[in-house]
Order: structure tokens, then sequence, then C-alpha cells
């Protein structure tokens, strides 16, 4: 009898937007972005920029974001209000 997996997490579509924002810290393995009107920070490998410009903070840059999930103990995804 073959055997059935079922698995608790429910697939979405990703759907990325694309969002901006500026250099703020540059070294020699990394960056870290201040994600425009506030929104926090990300701090990106070297390796994950694309660009011929030697970087330097303070300049803007654009990338895409997906959004985060929030999961139960259980693994599966928090019902949304």
């Amino acid at each position: 009898m073959e055997q059935v997996f079922t698995y608790p997490l429910k697939q979405h579509e990703i759907q990325p937007c694309l969002t901006g924002g500026s250099i703020i810290e540059v070294n020699d393995t990394a960056a870290k972005i201040l994600i425009d009107s506030d929104l926090g920070t990300v701090a990106v490998p070297r390796r994950w920029l694309f660009t011929d410009v030697p970087l330097e903070v303070g300049q803007n840059v654009e990338f895409y974001l997906s959004r985060m999930q929030v999961r139960t103990e259980n693994g599966a995804a928090a019902q949304q209000a």
C-alpha cells in the first residue's frame, strides 16, 4: 500500500514587493540597509548585492521583500483576525 504524506503547512503564493532603503553600514562581508518609512533594517551578505558600483554609506538601494507568517508552537499558521 502506498503511503500518503500530509503536511500541516498551508502553502501560499509568494508575493514579493519592491521596496527601497539606504545603506547605513557596509564592511568587507555585509551591508546593513535602513528600509524606507523606518520599517526597520536588514543586513545582507555582500554577495547578495549585485552592482558594479563600490558600496558606500548613504547609497539608495531597491530590493524585493516577502511577508513573514507567524507560526504557532505546533508549526501551524496562526489565524489572522
